[in-house]
């Protein structure tokens, strides 16, 4: 194992994941190859298939032209005739069309051999069956009887055998593709379930090399992190000599211990500081203590003198004795009241001046509005005494 503690922990994935891929790779190629050759006999089965319908009409076509031989020497009527004439033309158009669908399905050898004597014996039945419609045509029975029974029953029999041995072939030939298709899927079957167990026993191999280069390692790294973490410096560092990652860690830890031993050493010295600074900060409560003291004695002087001055008090003045950090404070708030004082003094002066040029606007308004009034009566008298004339101006000129 010790080549592979050498080896990174990133090339062993990659390794781990090659090995993984190939053997994936293998599968799935062999698992198409496989999947291949069950198409191909799947496609055999599928043409095997297909050329029975043409071998199957072509089947239907011979019978029918026999029958219709059969039904032309019996004929009386020139209507029997051409319906037999069509039903015949038929049969060979239809036939005709199959051996040519079947002639390209069909394979070389022994369905060949069947093929073409079966075409044959359908030519020479179409032969005989003219052969009986123009005798039937002429009136000639017993040439048409003669040609049927001697010449169609034989032949036909031979078209019937031709097309029995090739649906025969044509099912061993289904047989044998469906015996191989079945061979060679339970071949799959099994190379698949080998391959799938190799791929299973190798994932199990490497999860093991894995646990043994990688997990174990990191378990007792991380045991030996936590005793640091407890302040336990007194620990072995597992890796220390490897190459790879657990390696790159184990160097690392040995700085965390180194670490952690300078750590205690100044945890003791900060404890020393701590007492020291204690020390200070207690001096230093003691100073904002005493600063508070004298914050609250300037803030009580001058919330009872605000309380004064809301009470209308303008002589109210801080004569308590503050500290030297607040004297400026109470020089400024004694220096603002007095201002104040003044400054209502001043307002109340100028308020009674304004009362007493307030009367004499009031009383000056009184005079205007008498003298108003006494004008209004005297165009009232003046509007009554024009009426008047103009009443004695209107009655004149009307005597006139």
């Amino acid at each position: 194992m010790n080549l592979l503690d050498n080896i990174s922990i990133r090339n062993k994935m990659l390794i781990a994941f090659g090995l993984v891929l190939a053997l994936a790779v293998g599968l799935g190629g062999f698992s198409a190859w496989r999947l291949g050759r069950l198409g191909d006999g799947t496609k055999h089965i599928e043409q095997n298939v297909l050329g029975l319908e043409p071998l199957a009409a072509i089947a239907r076509d011979g019978a029918q032209m026999a029958n219709l031989s059969a039904l032309a020497a019996s004929a009386e009527l020139p209507s029997q005739y051409q319906m037999i004439l069509k039903g015949e033309q038929a049969a060979q158009q239809d036939e005709a069309a199959q051996w040519v669908n079947y002639r390209e399905r069909m394979s070389p050898g022994e369905e060949t051999t069947y093929g073409h004597q079966f075409q044959d014996a359908f030519l020479r039945i179409t032969d005989i069956a003219n052969k009986i419609y123009k005798a039937t045509q002429t009136g000639d029975t017993t040439t048409a009887f003669t040609s049927l029974f001697q010449d169609m029953v034989p032949t036909l029999a031979r078209f019937n055998k031709a097309m029995m041995a090739d649906q025969l072939y044509q099912k061993r030939q289904a047989r044998s593709f469906a015996t191989d298709a079945g061979r060679a899927e339970t071949t799959g079957y099994i190379t698949i379930a080998m391959a799938l167990a190799a791929m299973l026993l190798l994932c199990l191999l490497i999860v093991g090399v894995m646990i043994r280069t990688i997990a174990r390692p990191i378990g007792a790294m991380t045991g030996v992190m936590r005793r640091l973490a407890d302040n336990d410096i007194d620990v072995t560092i597992p890796g220390s000599g490897r190459s790879d990652e657990i390696g790159a860690m184990a160097a690392a830890v040995q700085i965390f211990k180194d670490n952690a031993a300078a750590r205690l050493k100044l945890e003791a010295e900060a404890a020393a500081f701590k007492q020291n600074l204690d020390k200070r900060l207690k001096e230093t409560e003691a100073a904002f203590a005493a600063a508070g003291r004298e914050q609250t004695q300037i803030v009580d002087a001058i919330t009872g003198a605000l309380a004064a001055l809301a009470k209308g008090d303008l002589t109210i003045r801080i004569t308590q004795d503050v500290s030297q950090s607040y004297a400026a404070l109470k020089r400024d708030f004694n220096a603002a009241m007095l201002t104040l004082q003044d400054t209502m003094r001043a307002i109340a002066a100028s308020t009674q001046t304004l009362h007493a040029s307030s009367g004499e606007i009031t009383h000056s308004s009184d005079d205007l509005s008498r003298r108003t009034e006494q004008q209004a009566a005297s165009l009232e008298e003046t509007a009554a005494a024009l009426d008047q004339i103009t009443a004695t101006v209107r009655k004149t000129a009307e005597g006139a």
